[in-house]
């Protein structure tokens, strides 16, 4: 089987957060999280992203206080999207994720963070039903 086309996500895709932010895992407080490229497979139905997620860190630089985004790759995630139907006709999306730090609990799983984010192959057995 190929393997899928892996491309970056352009910075304008987002869906809108009304319809997808309940379908997206809550992070600690002070993170954030940021879609670094997906693929589509399945006749275009699942939709997986790779997710990088930031911890908010305040630091002290020539005398001043900034805010500083630093990766926190325990929280960093394998999101899959998908359209479920309503009762009503109309469609929903639903999702499922899995955070580094769960990938690395797996049996057999020795995962450096550079192949965690690179599973394509592996995700359909590794999220979570």
């Amino acid at each position: 089987m190929p393997q899928p086309l892996i491309r970056p996500v352009p910075p304008t895709f987002a869906p809108s957060p009304r319809d997808t932010r309940s379908c997206l895992p809550e992070l600690p407080p002070g993170c954030s999280d940021q879609a670094v490229f997906s693929f589509r497979e399945g006749n275009e139905l699942l939709l997986y992203e790779f997710r990088r997620v930031y911890r908010s860190r305040q630091h002290t630089l020539d005398r001043e206080r900034v805010w500083i985004g630093e990766l926190d790759e325990d929280l960093c995630y394998w999101l899959v999207l998908r359209s479920a139907p309503t009762g009503a006709g109309d469609e929903y999306p639903v999702g499922r994720w899995l955070f580094y730090a769960q990938a690395r609990t797996r049996p057999g799983a020795h995962l450096s963070f550079t192949e965690f984010a690179q599973l394509h192959d592996a995700l359909p057995f590794l999220l979570p039903a």
